[in-house]
């Protein structure tokens, strides 16, 4: 009889909703921070899995979101994203269908995740890479370019760990030894990554520079929005903020997120007000009083979009 004493840890979860602190955390050991960019019910699940030093994150999500924030500051982390529905951006690189990244420790990250995307991340120690012979060059970011064979074989590796993972979480009598089980899931995708990342990731210099160049810029004009999500935003100061023209602030954010400056700005309001009527209390706030303090200043024309955004009413949230 299997002892399941040391049963490897393992978590999954189904969202039918957007829950942004949950999302947040969806990178263990990261900073995230979500916006969802499509209007409708957000349908997610997550896995996470301790495997004896490396650290496995899985999410699956039916809208586009916009992702943006910071690695672990101590493992590198490999990862799979993927996406039958439309094209996504990665740091400033598209990503058409699925693509492999290797992020180093506390690299940023702005993933403007496609619908219906999947993503994996596996965080590995720097050192363990290096023995396997990976010698990842200086930049925050590789995206190897892989093979279609490639890049399908890893998924389908992905699709069984996924598997795996959940028949040791609800013990599967199929399962006889759940910590051999998750060592052979952590070495596997540890031996597929190794083989598919090479030494530098190939990428032109010059679009390497643009690439930073644009998301500099979508960074300061967040920065900008979130210090004044709850006040009128003066264009002026927004291009002076950000050291660029409209048009050059509409170009980057058209190709990395998606959406142009004004879009995302009420799309990160949508989202602070979002935080607040799940955080509150019923009876200890108001609609109202979260719609002004997220920025908003038409009620009726919130509640509107906040409904055709999210499949419910403000009101609804606050309750529940």
């Amino acid at each position: 009889m299997t002892d399941h004493s040391s049963t490897p840890a393992v978590r999954s979860l189904t969202l039918d909703s957007f829950r942004p602190e949950t999302l947040d955390a969806a990178v263990s050991g990261g900073a995230i921070d979500h916006v969802q960019l499509g209007a409708g019910r957000f349908i997610g699940e997550l896995v996470h899995a301790d495997l004896g030093g490396r650290v496995f994150d899985y999410g699956a999500y039916n809208l586009p979101l916009l992702a943006c924030g910071g690695m672990p500051a101590d493992r590198v982390v490999l990862g799979l994203v993927a996406s039958d529905a439309d094209v996504g951006n990665l740091n400033g690189a598209e990503v058409r269908n699925a693509a492999a990244v290797a992020l180093a420790e506390g690299s940023e990250l702005h993933y403007r995740l496609a619908p219906q995307t999947r993503w994996m991340a596996f965080h590995v120690p720097r050192r363990t890479l290096e023995q396997t012979g990976v010698e990842l060059d200086a930049a925050q970011v590789t995206l190897p370019r892989l093979e279609a064979t490639q890049l399908q074989q890893i998924q389908e590796l992905v699709t069984d760990v996924v598997g795996t993972l959940r028949a040791i979480e609800r013990r599967d009598a199929e399962i006889l030894d759940p910590v051999a089980a998750a060592l052979v899931v952590a070495e596997t995708l540890t031996a597929a990554f190794a083989a598919a990342l090479p030494t530098i990731d190939g990428t032109d210099a010059s679009q390497r520079i643009l690439r930073k160049r644009r998301l500099r810029l979508v960074k300061r004009t967040r920065e900008f929005f979130e210090a004044n999500l709850s006040h009128p935003i003066q264009v002026t100061q927004l291009c002076e903020y950000a050291g660029a023209s409209v048009r050059t602030l509409e170009r980057a954010f058209a190709e990395t997120c998606g959406a142009n400056p004004k879009q995302l700005l009420t799309l990160m309001r949508m989202a602070r007000a979002r935080r607040a009527l799940l955080a509150a209390g019923s009876g200890k706030t108001t609609v109202s009083r979260i719609a002004a303090d997220s920025g908003f200043f038409h009620l009726g024309r919130f509640s509107t979009n906040y409904t055709a955004l999210y499949g419910e009413s403000p009101s609804a949230t606050l309750r529940a």
